[in-house]
């Protein structure tokens, strides 16, 4: 069963170096056939990974490597492979609420959390309205 993109960066340095062993670094990519063989070690590891997560590997490592080689040309240092998830960081979307809105939005909603009175989106813009002045473009990225 592939366990999808939830490695752990030990098991993705594991899988990078079976891709590593099928790799042809004159076409900089997995030879053919090779992918089946990775993923028969990695499971043989205790590592089941679908396809598309050892493409997804071989890429980012393509990449990585792309840009250390780059770095290395311009300064002259070395740059090292980085086998940490990229959704560290990266995950959702940026917040375009003040601080103030913020905190009045989490008191609204923990007010609400713990009762099983229900919050329509029609009390919590007329509370917010009320606690906070903020734009109406901004009021309807809220919801």
């Amino acid at each position: 069963m592939p366990r999808g993109p939830d490695l752990s960066p030990k098991e993705v340095a594991m899988v990078h170096s079976k891709i590593k062993q099928f790799w042809d670094y004159d076409k900089a990519r997995i030879i053919d056939g090779g992918i089946k063989e990775i993923r028969k070690s990695c499971k043989a590891s205790g590592i089941p990974i679908s396809r598309a997560t050892v493409c997804r590997i071989a890429a980012e490592m393509k990449a990585q490597e792309l840009a250390s080689d780059q770095i290395f040309e311009e300064t002259g240092e070395v740059a090292g492979l980085d086998f940490t998830s990229n959704r560290v960081g990266k995950c959702g979307r940026l917040s375009q609420l003040t601080d103030a809105v913020k905190e009045v939005y989490r008191e609204i909603i923990s007010r609400y959390a713990h009762s099983w009175i229900y919050l329509s989106e029609r009390t919590l813009v007329t509370e917010l309205k009320m606690k906070v002045t903020i734009s109406h473009s901004l009021l309807s990225r809220i919801i």
